[in-house]
Parts: C-alpha cells; sequence; structure tokens
C-alpha cells in the first residue's frame, strides 16, 4: 500500500509539472501557416463574414467577443497565411485578434481593454552576466515601457511580465547589451632607478620596448611584479608589499586602478587612473590615456625619490559589436510594440 501511495504522488508531481510547461506557452495559431489566401472584396462587406471565409478557407475556427461591433469593408487581400490575412481585415475594420488554440482564434474590437482582457502575458527572468542591472532596468522601462519589471540585484537577475511579442524585442535588447565590456590586462612593476638614472619628474608614457630595453641595460632594478586585468569600466585592487618597504613610515601601497577602454580608428587605448595610498599616509593620483603596448611611469617621490610604478598596457579589448547588432529592430508601433507574426 505503501508503494502504491508513492507511485500515485510520483505521477500527479509529474503531472504537474507537465502541466507547469505547456502552461507557460502561450496559444499559437499553427492552423493555415501554408495556406495561402487570395480574394478581394470590391463592395462594401461584412466584417464578420470576411473573418469567417477567411477560417473557412483555411481551416480556422473564428470566435467573436461578446461586445463585438461588426462593420463594413472593401478590402484586398493577397496573403501567405491565414494570420496574415486576419491581419489585413482587422487593419481594415480596426479589429484585434489573438489565437486561443492552434486552430482557433477570437476578433475583438481593437481597445486597450481588450488587449488587456485577451492578449497573453508572459513571465521570463533573465540572469545577467555582464551588464549593469540598473542600465537594464532603465533601458526597458523607457525604450519600450514594459509592463512589469522587477530585479533582484543579489542574483543579477531580471524578471520581466509582458506580452509574448514584447517578450521577443526585450530579450533581443538585453542579449545586445549583456556583453563583455571589455577588458584591459596590465603588468605593473615597482621599479627603483640606480645611480645617475632617476624617474621622470612627472608621469609620463613611453613604448613598452624601449621600457624594457631601459630594463635590460640595468637603469633601474625591478623590485616587484604583479599582473592586474580589469573589465571595462571597472576598478581593480593591487596590495603591493615588499622588502623595498623597510621604512617604519611606509608599511605597504595599495594600488587602485581603473581603465575604460575603447577604439579610436582603429587604435586600442584606454582612459586609465591610478591611486596610489601609502600606509599609514600620502597618496598619488593621475590619469591617462594609455595605448596598447605603452608603458606608463609613475614617480612616487611620497616614499622614496628613485621609486616608481611601472603600468604596461599588455592587453585592451574594448565591447565588440557585429554589424547585425547595429542594424533598426522592427518593433511595432508606437501604440503596439512587437514582432511580424511568424
Amino acid at each position: 500500500m505503501k508503494n502504491g501511495l508513492t507511485l500515485a504522488l510520483t505521477v500527479v508531481v509529474v503531472l504537474g509539472l507537465s502541466w507547469s510547461a505547456e502552461a507557460a506557452v502561450p496559444p499559437q495559431l499553427t492552423a493555415g501557416v501554408d495556406t495561402p489566401v487570395q480574394f478581394t472584396v470590391d463592395s462594401p462587406r461584412s466584417a464578420r463574414e470576411v473573418y469567417l471565409e477567411i477560417g473557412k478557407l483555411s481551416g480556422v475556427k473564428v470566435l467573436f467577443d461578446s461586445r463585438f461591433r461588426d462593420s463594413r469593408i472593401s478590402v484586398e487581400i493577397d496573403a501567405a497565411s491565414a494570420a496574415e490575412a486576419f491581419d489585413v481585415v482587422t487593419q481594415s475594420a480596426g479589429h484585434y485578434w489573438v489565437p486561443v488554440e492552434d486552430a482557433a482564434i477570437v476578433v475583438a474590437e481593437d481597445s486597450p481593454q481588450n488587449r488587456r482582457e485577451y492578449e497573453p502575458l508572459v513571465i521570463q527572468t533573465f540572469p545577467l552576466k555582464y551588464a549593469d542591472i540598473r542600465d537594464v532596468d532603465r533601458l526597458l522601462r523607457s525604450l519600450v515601457e514594459v509592463r512589469r519589471l522587477a530585479t533582484v540585484e543579489a542574483l543579477r537577475l531580471v524578471a520581466v511580465r509582458d506580452t509574448a511579442d514584447k517578450m521577443i524585442v526585450i530579450e533581443h535588447l538585453i542579449n545586445l547589451i549583456d556583453r563583455p565590456q571589455g577588458q584591459v590586462y596590465f603588468s605593473i612593476d615597482i621599479v627603483s632607478f640606480s645611480g645617475s638614472n632617476r624617474p621622470p619628474d612627472a608621469p609620463s608614457s613611453m613604448p613598452a620596448d624601449t621600457y624594457q630595453n631601459l630594463r635590460n641595460e640595468g637603469g633601474f632594478t625591478v623590485l616587484t611584479q604583479e599582473g592586474l586585468g580589469i573589465f571595462g569600466e571597472k576598478t581593480g585592487t593591487l596590495s603591493l608589499r615588499g622588502p623595498f618597504f623597510d621604512a617604519e613610515a611606509v608599511k605597504g601601497m595599495t594600488l587602485n586602478l581603473t581603465a575604460a577602454p575603447c577604439d579610436v580608428e582603429g587604435v586600442k587605448q584606454a582612459m586609465t587612473e591610478v591611486d596610489l595610498h601609502f600606509e599609514p599616509n600620502g597618496r598619488v593620483r593621475t590619469s591617462a590615456i594609455l595605448h596598447l603596448g605603452e608603458t606608463w611611469i609613475i614617480p612616487c617621490p611620497l616614499f622614496d625619490a628613485r621609486l616608481a610604478l611601472a603600468v604596461t598596457a599588455q592587453i585592451i579589448e574594448s565591447a565588440q559589436f557585429n554589424p547585425a547588432d547595429l542594424e533598426p529592430y522592427w518593433v511595432g508601433t508606437e501604440s503596439r510594440i512587437g514582432v511580424p507574426r511568424r
């Protein structure tokens, strides 16, 4: 008896999950999808009769809203499917249709009230990998006037409730902006200049090859080497500590580096900002445009007149867009954002 009860419960759970999966998909009109509809109504005729005739030709059952108001229309229909034929008539008669089954539709007066009553809504969640959740929120609310939107910042998740057609547009927009923002990878050296060689008086840049030659010639000593990768317009933090910080007044150095990569006329560059903080006090802040394969020498006079920071841009990749990403996207009319029926 116990095993029989377990089996029955399992069947109920499986059936429930199966129903949920089917219920998540709004009705789609599949009847008449490959049926061309061609005829002309020269003299004004009842729109109701035209709908029924299209349904008869394509095998689609046509239902009418209880408040449906008929009108007389003249129309020329040359459609590749029943759905396109229904679209032609509704545009002429000021009506609205929506599938209720795969072979049945309901026709109603095109009004906001009827759309709210008949147009199926979908709830869909979008986990974000790269995009700022606040940017996505602003984009969807201002651009497509999404009906219901909620964000879960802890999970980097956007949940949307809207029509099935508009959901396609929403997904397109999210996929367009939820991509890597580009990245910059730096090699970072702490160097001590020796002999008559001294760091520049102010931050300056040089080709990375020139910097390597100076290293090989012994013009300075590399005290420590680090690497830091930063996504576009983000901040990377690096704590630098070593035997060169032997003075009691200085315990170490913290580097905050922000980089915004871009591509200007085919030249890879990054707007770079550096904030050096010496413990327990002292700070050096500076910024520059650093090109790929360029080394930025930043003197550190607050600690040692011969000490400098060498930042080399080894990888600069800006956000990538395909030509198709920049093509106009059809979204319907101001009052009805959607996509063409397929």
